[in-house]
């Protein structure tokens, strides 16, 4: 009888850790389209956006997460950006990340003071 409660156990456990592992790919895919649009608006506008809108314009981008991911821009600025993302399905820690652009360092000081969450750069900010 043990045996077959720690075997349930042991399945709700690899189950969570499998669904918030799905969840945290969404969010951070959330993010890379993020950085696609802002690289795209600053190609347009010649700056970056500076929140998230239904309709693009020279301050906003548009964009539509499949995986109910809510993303903040939480700065943006003629240097770059910096947004952060979550997920309200989310368990364990990290529960949000981070991602910046159009730097080689972040934009944002708490992405530099962000403990026991994901930091991702965007590929803008490799060049």
């Amino acid at each position: 009888m043990l045996v077959i409660l720690l075997a349930v156990a042991a399945f709700v456990l690899l189950r969570r850790a499998g669904r918030d592992s799905r969840l945290r790919t969404g969010v951070m895919h959330s993010l890379a389209m993020l950085s696609e649009q802002q690289d795209a608006h600053r190609q347009q506008f010649g700056n970056f956006a500076v929140r998230i809108a239904p309709e693009p314009g020279p301050d906003a981008v548009t964009l539509t997460s499949d995986s109910n991911a809510v993303v903040t821009i939480t700065h943006a600025d003629s240097l770059g950006w910096a947004a952060m993302a979550t997920n309200p399905g989310l368990i364990r820690p990290p529960r949000t990340c981070y991602i910046w652009g159009g730097g080689t360092a972040p934009h944002d000081p708490r992405l530099t003071r962000a403990r026991g969450a994901q930091v991702l750069v965007s590929p803008s900010a490799r060049r």
